[in-house]
């Protein structure tokens, strides 16, 4: 399999082989995906950066019901925040949070579930898939993204799940998790919708 180097850093692979040219068979970006440059020019048209106004459906506080292990949460946020724990009752008062920032302040509070650290990038991705279920509406607006590259830009030092722009941060490359997730489930979309397409087309 070939897989771009974030992707090797994301999912811990070690058995795949290094994209030097061609597609990411994970996110499926065409590589080499490592270039940090390409984040970080904002005049590259194929770079969205921002996850607000007419990508707001990007962020993770996008207000749309996200149904995960047993419960329905209002937004990603509370999901991905409520998941850290075990804790039932620790859980329930994350789902019912006012606000996807009140969510993610409660869930710096809670006691983590002991192996957060080894699965914390696969729950996100699962989170995302269910966010992004086939066929919705908000699943093909990320499949009308295209190839774009999609990172999370942002100015508040967040290097693990984006990128910060800020001065403080402007030696460092972020890791861009939730963008590289995204893209992960986009690629998956577009493969279900090429598989949907061809089943239309036997039928007819």
């Amino acid at each position: 399999m070939k897989y771009c180097e974030t992707c090797r850093e994301l999912f811990g692979w070690s058995d795949a082989i290094d994209l030097t040219e061609g597609k990411c068979q994970i996110c499926g970006i065409v590589g080499p995906v490592n270039d940090t440059k390409l984040m970080l020019n904002p005049h590259l048209p194929q770079v969205i950066q921002l996850f607000g106004d007419e990508y707001d459906f990007l962020s993770n506080f996008y207000k749309i019901a996200v149904p995960f292990e047993g419960m329905l949460w209002p937004t990603s946020e509370h999901s991905f925040q409520g998941v850290k724990t075990l804790d039932e009752g620790q859980r329930r008062l994350i789902c019912h949070a006012a606000t996807p920032g009140k969510a993610k302040r409660l869930g710096r509070t809670v006691e983590l579930r002991e192996d957060w650290e080894n699965i914390k990038f696969n729950m996100m991705l699962r989170i995302l898939m269910s966010k992004f279920r086939f066929g919705t509406d908000i699943s093909n607006k990320l499949l009308a993204t295209g190839d774009a590259v999609l990172v999370e830009g942002n100015n508040w030092h967040d290097n693990i799940w984006g990128h910060c722009f800020c001065e403080k941060c402007r030696t460092e490359v972020g890791m861009n998790g939730l963008g590289k997730l995204l893209m992960v489930v986009r690629n998956q979309l577009q493969t279900l919708e090429t598989l949907h397409r061809g089943n239309h087309v036997l039928l007819q």
